[in-house]
C-alpha cells in the first residue's frame, strides 16, 4: 500500500542518516523478487505473503521466508557471494539486531558467530 511505502521510505532515510552519522557505509538494495527466489538454487515462484515458511519446489530447501529474502537481498547488494552462507544454519533466526542510540552502533542479541572464512 502507499501508506506502507511512505513508512518504509521514512525508515530508510532515518537508517541512512544513522549510518552516515556513525561513519558506516549505507547501501540500498532493491528487494524486488527476493521473497520469490530460493536463496540456494535461485528458482522463482510467487508465494502468498501470509505463508511465512519458504519451501523451494526445485531443491526442497526449507527456511523462514524473511531469512531467505534477507540472504537474497545481501546477494543482490553484493554483500554475499553465491556461496558465503551455504554452510550456515539458516533454519532459524540466530540473533536479532537493534540500534543503540547512545553508543551509535548495532547491538546483536543471541549472536552466534558464523564461520565465514
Amino acid at each position: 500500500s502507499v501508506l506502507n511505502q511512505s513508512t518504509i521510505s521514512i525508515f530508510r532515510k532515518t537508517l541512512e542518516w544513522v549510518f552516515h552519522r556513525s561513519g558506516k557505509a549505507y547501501k540500498q538494495v532493491n528487494e524486488y523478487n527476493t521473497t520469490k527466489a530460493c536463496c540456494m538454487c535461485g528458482h522463482k515462484k510467487k508465494k502468498d505473503p501470509q505463508i511465512r515458511e519458504f519451501r523451494c519446489e526445485n531443491c526442497n530447501h526449507t527456511l523462514n521466508r524473511d531469512i531467505n529474502s534477507s540472504v537474497n537481498i545481501a546477494k543482490k547488494g553484493t554483500l554475499l557471494s553465491g556461496s558465503d552462507y551455504v554452510n550456515w544454519d539458516l533454519s532459524h533466526v540466530t540473533y536479532t539486531a537493534k540500534w543503540n542510540y547512545r553508543k551509535s552502533r548495532i547491538l546483536l542479541t543471541g549472536y552466534v558467530t558464523q564461520n565465514v572464512a
